[in-house]
C-alpha cells in the first residue's frame, strides 16, 4: 500500500489520497481504520490525512476470521431425546446450495425445531506491504480557519441557501500540483467575484439597520443600498390622492397633504465579474496570502462595510440639504 506522507517535527502525517480536498469522495479515510505499527492512528482537521508521532515501520487492519462449529441446535431442550437430538451437526443434515444451507429432505420435518448456530472466531492482524512516500518536510501543519458562510443558492428566494466553505477557495495550479491538500491551505487562495459577491450581498441583508440605510436593489446580478437621513426640516407637499395612472375614469380632485421627513441616497452599489451588469461596480473577489488570512479579510471588510452603512446620518442644517452630517451618539 502507498502511504504518503508530510514529515513534521513532531511526527508524519500519512494519507492514502493526498491531492483530494476537504470534502471530496474518496478512498483517503482508509488509514482511520487501520493500524500503525499496532496502534490507530490519530485525527487531524483533515479527514483524509492521519497523525503518528513516529516515522510508520508497520501497516495493518484487523480482519475478520469466518464463524466456526455451525450446527443446528434444539429450541426447546426438554424435547431432547434419542428422536431429537439437542444438537446437529450442519454438514450431517444440510447442504450448500445456490449461496444458501439448505436441509436434506429427511429432516426437513425437525427444521422447525432447531436454530442454526455457530462460534465466532477473533479478528485477527493482518501486515499490509508498506510503501512510505514522503512528499512534503515543514516544520509544523497549521489548521486552517473554518471558512462558512450562507449565501442564496440562485436567483430567487425559493431556491433556498447554500454554503461557500474552504472547499470553494481557489489556490494557484501551480501550488495544487507541489503541494498535498493537507497544506494547500497555507498557500495564496481566493474566492471569484461572483462568490464574494453573494457572501457581501446576504451579509448586508442579514445585518442592515433599517432606520439608517435600506436595500433598494436585491438580484442576483445587481445590488443596491441607499442611505436614509433626517431632513433638516420637514418637507410639506400637496397629493392628488384621486389621479392616478391606473384610474381610467376621471375623477375630483382629493387633496392630502403630506410631511417628508427622511431623504435617501445611494452609498453602496455592487455587481459581480464577469456579470457586470450596467452601470453597476463589479465587486473584487477577495483574495490572501492563506485561508486563514482569507477569511480575517472578508470579516473585516464586512464589519467596515457594515458599519459605513449602519452610520447614522442627518441632513446639514446650514446648506439646508447639500451636505450630511454624522450623528454623534445617536
Amino acid at each position: 500500500m502507498k502511504v504518503y506522507a508530510v514529515k513534521v517535527k513532531d511526527g508524519f502525517y500519512l494519507s492514502t489520497a493526498p491531492e483530494n480536498r476537504y470534502y471530496s469522495a474518496n478512498d483517503g479515510d482508509r488509514l482511520h481504520k487501520m493500524l500503525i505499527d499496532g496502534f490507530p492512528p490519530g485525527p487531524t482537521f483533515h479527514k483524509n490525512w492521519v497523525f503518528v508521532d513516529h516515522e510508520p515501520m508497520k501497516i495493518s487492519h484487523m480482519q475478520t476470521q469466518p464463524s466456526i462449529n455451525h450446527r443446528y441446535e434444539l429450541i426447546d431442550k426438554t424435547l431432547a431425546s434419542d428422536r431429537f437430538p439437542a444438537m446437529f451437526v450442519r454438514d450431517d443434515v444440510a447442504y450448500f446450495h445456490e449461496g444458501e444451507w439448505c436441509w436434506k429432505e429427511e429432516f426437513v420435518p425437525l427444521r422447525s425445531l432447531y436454530n442454526s448456530v455457530s462460534d465466532e472466531q477473533p479478528d485477527i492482524e493482518v501486515e499490509d506491504p508498506l510503501d512510505l512516500i514522503i512528499v512534503a518536510s515543514v516544520e509544523a501543519v497549521s489548521t486552517p480557519e473554518r471558512i462558512n458562510y450562507v449565501v442564496a443558492a440562485g436567483r430567487w428566494d425559493s431556491d433556498g441557501k447554500t454554503t461557500i466553505t474552504n472547499g470553494s477557495v481557489e489556490h494557484q495550479l501551480y501550488d495544487k500540483i507541489a503541494f498535498p491538500s493537507l497544506i494547500i491551505h497555507e498557500k495564496p487562495c481566493r474566492l471569484s467575484s461572483k462568490e464574494s459577491y453573494d457572501i457581501i450581498r446576504e451579509h448586508v441583508k442579514n445585518n442592515i439597520n433599517p432606520m439608517a440605510a435600506s436595500v433598494t436593489s436585491d438580484y442576483n446580478f445587481c445590488f443596491t443600498v441607499q442611505k436614509r437621513a433626517p431632513k433638516a426640516k420637514p418637507y410639506h407637499y400637496t397629493v392628488d390622492v384621486n389621479n392616478s395612472i391606473f384610474d381610467k375614469r376621471k375623477r375630483r380632485p382629493k387633496y392630502q397633504e403630506r410631511v417628508q421627513k427622511d431623504v435617501f441616497f445611494p452609498c453602496f452599489e455592487m455587481t459581480w465579474s464577469p456579470e457586470n451588469y450596467k452601470g453597476y461596480t463589479p465587486i473584487e473577489g477577495f483574495k490572501a496570502e492563506n485561508e486563514t488570512a482569507l477569511k480575517e479579510t472578508i470579516d473585516s471588510y464586512l464589519a467596515h462595510l457594515m458599519a459605513a452603512i449602519n452610520e447614522p446620518m442627518k441632513e446639514c442644517p446650514t446648506c439646508e440639504g447639500v451636505g450630511y452630517l454624522k450623528v454623534e451618539n445617536p
